[in-house]
C-alpha cells in the first residue's frame, strides 16, 4: 500500500512540474495511464504482412492478415481475424478473447475451413498476449508492465529524444544471476505529450537488436478532448538461423545479424475506429465451450434441431393409430391409381397399393411386438 501511495505521490508532483522531472519507472507508467484514462474503450479494424527483408528467403513463410479488435480499460478484449500463409497454402480463422475480470484467455482456431477448429481456456500470458492479438503489438503497455513484474529486472528513466521530439527513454535490463552483470533487456521511447504512447521499442539479445518497432501516432476525440492512438507499426526482426552444437541438433542460440531478416507491418483502418462505445460483456464471452465444434455447419445444425427432442417409443395405442393412417392413407393412394387413365393390364394399378398396405401392416406389427 506504501509503495502504491509513493507512486501516485509522484504522479501527482510530475503533473505539476509538466512531466519533466519522471524518474521512476513506476510513476512513469502511472503517468502513460493517467494521460490515456480519457479512453475506456476502443474498437479498430487492422491489416498486417510479414515478410522476408531483401533478399532473405526460407525460415517462416510470408503472411498476410485482418480483422478488428476490442480493448476495454477493464482488462478484456477480443481480436477476431484470418490470417493467411502463403507458402504453406494455410488458412486460418482465429478468435482470442482475454477476459481479465475473470483471469481467462480464450483461443478458437480453425484452419483451412476445417469443420472442427481447435479451442482453449488457459489463464492469459501478458507477453504473448499482444503477439496472439496481431492489434495488441500497436500498444505494449501491457507487456511492458508486465516485464516489470519478473524478479530479474530493473528499470529506469532517462531523457532522450526521437524524431526531432522531447521523449522519455524507460531501460528495463535483466541480470541471469545475482553476482551477473546487467544488460539491456529492452528500451521504450514514450512521448509524453502524446498521450504518453510508446513511439518506438527495441528488445536485445546480449548487447545487440534483436528487434526493433516503430510506432505512427495519429489523434482522435475522446471525451471533451482528444487523444493520441497507436495506428501503425513496423517491426524489423534480425534473429537469422539457429546455433546448434557441432554435430548435434541442440540450439545452443540464434544468429543476430545487421540487417533485419524479416519485416513485419501492421496498421489501423484509421477510418474504422471507434472509442467509448462501451461494448456489451457478451462480446467477451465465448459462444461455446472449449472442445464443442464450432463451424458454419454445427451453428446451422444447432439453429434448426436445437429445440427439437427424438420422440420416445409409442406406446400400444399410438402404434395402432399410426397402423390405421397408414392403411388409410395407402387406400386413398389406391384410389388415386384407380382413377387415373392407364394403357397397361388391368391389374398394374392395384400393386403399388398393395405394397403400400402390405409395408404399412408389416411396420405396425414390428411396432406392436417390441412394445409387447
Amino acid at each position: 500500500m506504501l509503495s502504491l501511495a509513493l507512486v501516485f505521490a509522484a504522479l501527482s508532483s510530475t503533473l505539476d512540474d509538466g512531466f519533466k522531472d519522471v524518474r521512476d519507472p513506476k510513476a512513469l507508467i502511472a503517468v502513460m495511464e493517467a494521460m490515456r484514462a480519457a479512453v475506456g474503450d476502443y474498437r479498430c479494424e487492422f491489416e498486417g504482412t510479414e515478410e522476408p527483408a531483401g533478399t532473405e528467403r526460407g525460415g517462416r513463410p510470408s503472411r498476410s492478415y485482418g480483422g478488428t479488435y476490442i480493448w476495454t480499460a477493464a482488462g478484456n478484449l477480443r481480436s477476431d481475424f484470418f490470417e493467411q500463409r502463403a507458402a504453406e497454402g494455410r488458412a486460418v480463422w482465429e478468435t482470442v478473447i482475454l477476459r481479465g475480470s475473470q483471469g481467462e484467455f480464450t483461443r478458437i482456431v480453425r484452419d483451412n475451413d476445417e469443420t472442427v477448429p481447435r479451442s482453449s481456456v488457459e489463464k492469459p500470458n501478458v507477453l504473448g498476449v499482444d503477439m496472439q492479438t496481431r492489434c495488441g503489438l500497436l500498444d505494449p503497455l501491457d507487456r511492458i508492465k508486465a516485464t516489470m513484474t519478473l524478479p530479474s529486472i530493473e528499470g529506469q528513466v532517462d531523457d532522450a529524444s526521437w524524431g526531432g521530439r522531447p521523449v522519455k527513454l524507460l531501460v528495463l535490463t535483466t541480470a541471469r544471476s545475482p553476482d551477473a552483470p546487467r544488460v539491456v533487456a529492452e528500451r521504450f521511447w514514450i512521448d509524453l505529450d502524446r498521450s504518453g504512447r510508446v513511439v518506438r521499442s527495441e528488445r536485445y539479445l546480449g548487447d545487440k537488436v534483436a528487434a526493433s518497432w516503430d510506432f505512427e501516432l495519429q489523434e482522435f476525440p475522446a471525451g471533451d478532448g482528444r487523444v493520441w492512438m497507436p495506428v501503425a507499426a513496423t517491426e524489423s526482426n534480425h534473429v537469422g538461423d539457429v546455433i546448434r552444437e557441432e554435430g548435434s541438433s541442440r540450439p545452443v542460440g540464434v544468429e543476430l545479424t545487421d540487417e533485419p531478416k524479416r519485416i513485419h507491418k501492421l496498421h489501423v483502418l484509421a477510418s474504422t475506429m471507434e472509442i467509448n462505445k462501451r461494448p456489451p460483456a457478451s462480446t467477451f464471452t465465448p459462444q461455446y465451450k472449449p472442445g464443442t465444434p464450432i463451424s458454419d455447419v454445427t451453428r446451422g445444425l444447432k439453429e434448426i434441431y436445437g429445440v427439437r427432442k427424438i420422440a420416445d417409443k409409442p406406446s400400444k395405442a399410438e402404434a395402432e393409430a399410426m397402423l390405421a393412417d397408414q392403411i388409410a392413407q395407402a387406400e386413398r393412394q389406391g384410389q388415386e391409381l384407380i382413377a387415373a387413365p392407364t394403357t397397361s393390364s388391368w391389374g398394374w394399378p392395384w400393386l403399388p397399393m398393395a405394397f403400400a398396405v402390405a409395408s404399412a401392416v408389416l411396420a405396425a406389427i414390428l411396432v406392436i411386438q417390441r412394445r409387447a
